[in-house]
């Protein structure tokens, strides 16, 4: 046990190189035969899917050292304040009431200088056993108001489904009593800060948890009565008119004393089974209208529920992080948070023979500092070899092998290059594999990176490496074979044949924002672009299928009118309602790493060969509903000597989902500098009749974080210089226009319009109103 750390019990409910070394050796069996298709996207990553859990137990967590490694092992996103911790935990005075007296290492104030010092995303879990809605609602404040953080993402509680948290309520562990009480939590967390999201504890199985039968649920669907505690919650909340921001899950795949190795490492595969059964618990008792804007998030996962043996701190279960995560990030999980950083030796539970390892102990944590110069467990590096695999904004495409001891998951990095983690679950066996890549050029040689037996014999050794394996590869072409180690984690990175363009350009730029009823003033969305010369493009009119995306109050029929604009004239090139489902869009859907439209939706999507100079394309209303849309543009061919250069995009501008955000991804190895203005008043002078009277400008990169903001431009020089390059209509330097002119790497980016204050004015109709522009340009 770390020092000073308290005994941290997981009572959970039960629910993984060079190994790459050519290795020595016959292979066993079959060879693998492992295809993958770098065009079959499945998502795009973000940074919540690389996540740990930290805890205000842990008296090393305020050190500099914690820092470092949440850096090398690659998480961005941290949870705090520690599991069950939470519902007995009062963060003003960092103190417990269950009659146990801590001195505890750290407190939410040391906390915030490991957030800044890794530019983390972070969940706090709020005190709901024995805490108070205005106790939650202090938090927001001092976080977010008093602090500045931006902390979004907020658990109202943990596992309170459980007879192992501290539950102070008349009725314990009630779905009905936890959702009355999540109500209030949520309204009064979300009027200090409108932006941040509110997550409800969830669980699995209809009749899971089943604590009371006091108010059972009947589901609308089925017409069968469910006592179990996702449905009896969901129901009360509905009739409570309050729907989560976020689905809280946790999952450990055993409970002791019965770990098994092998059937450990194959219990990930199920992880699409889970995200099936809360999406359809959310569809079924929040109803079609709600459902869809709800998240489903793990923040815990482990190899076992409690009583951590040695099981936790072996090669196996690095294997066991590794193969969760590549079968989550095929699911709709935004969120995978392990536990945990630290937790500390547990010595007396199951150590038995028949499971594999050297170290005679559980411990939880991916670290201990106690335990010499090899503090760093097996997942330790298994977690900074997925973070050579992938990363924030790189895209999941679809990868399968036809053997279950040799998986395989793949992603195309926004480099360009293929990445595909290969594991070994083969404790005596090197496996021979077959690939074959479909959709994808590869260069002649990938870089390598290992992990598995000799480091972790090293480890118990004292001598030798510890750390991953590095190395090159040759590749023969889209079909070449390797051979895998046994018990090693794998990751191979493939260079595209012809790499990308050195000089930055924008290849994508979209926009979503609100389109009005057919009485509004200038009810369209309408977004121009512009192309230094002729250019394949695919533009898209998303509606109906943005409520997938987790957007409310979407555009139900939107219709796409196509403009090309000359001598300030505008003449219809193109119009599409509903996109029909072809193969050659489907493909092209495919071959830009977009996500795909039901064959059968009212989207609008087209092929549109741009003729060069500037266009338009304005997203409307068939049936004269408002709702909020996306529009899309991408380059569709890879002509390196004509290019995207510009987006504008105009629409009404509320709050909440009703803002305008304009989106741009830039490719190539050298940073550019971008101009991004928000435009309200100043569209008076543009014959626009109801202007946003004064817009927000704020920009964010790839994982939501805040690079810069703007509310009044301020008249400063080196904007009108920016202004004239890139051929733009001046501002008056006192007027409430917003801009910034910035240099950025390449990556992809959001820049959002939003009403200053968070105010925005509503029409007669109840719509928002005030038209914004935002514009989107790369200066020469």
């Amino acid at each position: 046990m770390i020092s000073s750390f308290p005994p941290a019990p997981k009572f959970r409910a039960l629910r993984t190189l060079l190994g790459l070394a050519l290795a020595a050796g016959s292979a066993f069996g079959a060879t693998t035969q492992i295809s993958v298709d770098a065009n079959q996207y499945v998502r795009t990553l973000e940074d919540r899917e690389f996540g740990i859990n930290t805890a205000v137990w842990d008296s090393y967590l305020k050190s500099q050292s914690s820092i470092s490694i949440i850096n090398d092992v690659g998480m961005h996103t941290l949870r705090y304040p520690g599991g069950s911790t939470s519902d007995t935990y009062h963060w003003k005075t960092n103190s417990l009431d269950d009659g146990t007296v801590y001195s505890w290492g750290s407190n939410f104030d040391s906390f915030i200088p490991i957030i800044q010092g890794t530019n983390a995303r972070v969940f706090i879990t709020v005190n709901y056993g024995s805490g108070t809605a205005q106790e939650a609602a202090d938090w927001v404040t001092y976080a977010n108001v008093t602090k500045n953080l931006g902390i979004k993402y907020w658990e109202v509680g943990n596992e309170c489904y459980g007879t192992w948290e501290n539950d102070i309520q008349a009725v314990k562990h009630d779905p009905y009593t936890y959702a009355t009480r999540f109500a209030q939590y949520y309204k009064a967390m979300k009027a200090v800060d409108p932006t941040i999201r509110v997550g409800a504890v969830a669980v699995t199985g209809e009749d899971s948890y089943a604590n009371n039968t006091s108010h059972p649920a009947t589901n609308p669907r089925t017409g069968v009565t469910h006592n179990g505690w996702t449905p009896v919650m969901l129901t009360t909340l509905k009739s409570l008119g309050v729907t989560p921001d976020f689905l809280i899950y946790h999952r450990y795949e055993q409970n002791p004393p019965s770990e098994n190795d092998t059937s450990l490492l194959q219990s990930a595969k199920t992880w699409p089974n889970d995200a099936a059964d809360l999406r359809q618990q959310l569809n079924d008792y929040l109803g079609s209208s709600a459902a869809p804007g709800v998240e489903l998030v793990c923040t815990e996962n482990n190899s076992v529920s409690y009583n951590p043996g040695k099981q936790s701190t072996s090669l196996v279960n690095a294997l066991f992080y590794a193969d969760s995560f590549g079968n989550i990030i095929q699911t709709e999980f935004n969120g995978f948070v392990w536990w945990d950083l630290r937790n500390g030796k547990s010595t007396g539970n199951n150590n038995s023979s028949t499971l594999y390892g050297w170290r005679q102990y559980g411990d939880y944590g991916i670290t201990n500092p106690t335990s010499g110069d090899f503090a760093n467990y097996p997942t330790y590096y298994a977690m900074k070899i997925v973070s050579k695999f992938a990363s924030p904004g790189d895209e999941v495409v679809k990868a399968a092998s036809d053997n279950t001891l040799l998986s395989c998951y793949a992603v195309r990095k926004t480099d360009g290059s293929v990445a595909l983690l290969v594991i070994n679950k083969d404790p005596a066996n090197t496996q021979m594999a077959d690939f074959s890549i479909a959709n994808f050029s590869p260069g002649a040689t990938a870089t390598t990176y290992a992990y598995g037996i000799p480091q972790d014999t090293a480890a118990q050794t004292g001598s030798g490496n510890t750390d991953l394996a590095t190395g090159t590869m040759a590749i023969a072409g889209t079909s070449f074979a390797a051979s895998f180690a046994p018990y090693s984690l794998n990751v191979i990175v493939i260079p595209p044949a012809v790499a990308s363009s050195s000089t930055p350009k924008l290849i994508a730029l979209s926009a979503r924002g609100y389109v009005g009823s057919a009485t509004d003033t200038n009810p369209s969305l309408t977004i121009g672009f512009a192309t230094s010369g002729a250019k394949s493009l695919l533009l898209r009119g998303v509606g109906p299928t943005l409520a997938t995306q987790h957007v409310s109050g979407v555009l139900a029929d939107p219709t796409m009118d196509v403009y090309t604009i000359q001598n300030n004239t505008a003449t219809k090139v193109a119009t599409n309602d509903n996109w029909g489902g072809s193969q050659a869009l489907q493909d092209l859907f495919a071959k830009l790493g977009e996500f795909p439209l039901p064959v059968d939706s009212k989207d609008s999507a087209m092929a549109y060969a741009a003729p060069g100079g500037l266009g338009t394309a304005e997203i409307t209303s068939v049936d004269g509903n408002p709702g909020v849309a996306l529009g899309e543009i991408y380059s569709a061919d890879s002509t390196q000597s004509t290019r995207l250069t510009g987006l504008s995009a105009r629409a009404i501008v509320g709050t909440g989902d009703n803002v305008l955000v304009g989106g741009f991804i830039i490719t190539g190895s050298t940073p550019t500098t971008v101009l991004i203005r928000g435009i309200g008043p100043t569209l008076s002078t543009q014959g626009i009749t109801n202007p946003l009277g004064d817009p927000k400008l704020t920009l964010f990169d790839v994982n939501g974080r805040v690079i810069s903001q703007n509310d009044d431009w301020g008249g400063s020089q080196a904007l009108v210089n920016a202004f004239t390059k890139t051929g733009e209509f001046p501002l008056d330097p006192f007027s409430k226009d917003a801009a910034i002119l910035i240099t950025l790497n390449p990556g992809i980016y959001t820049a959002q319009v939003s009403p200053a204050g968070g105010v925005a004015q509503v029409s007669a109709a109840g719509s928002p109103s005030g038209v914004a522009l935002v514009e989107i340009y790369q200066v020469p």
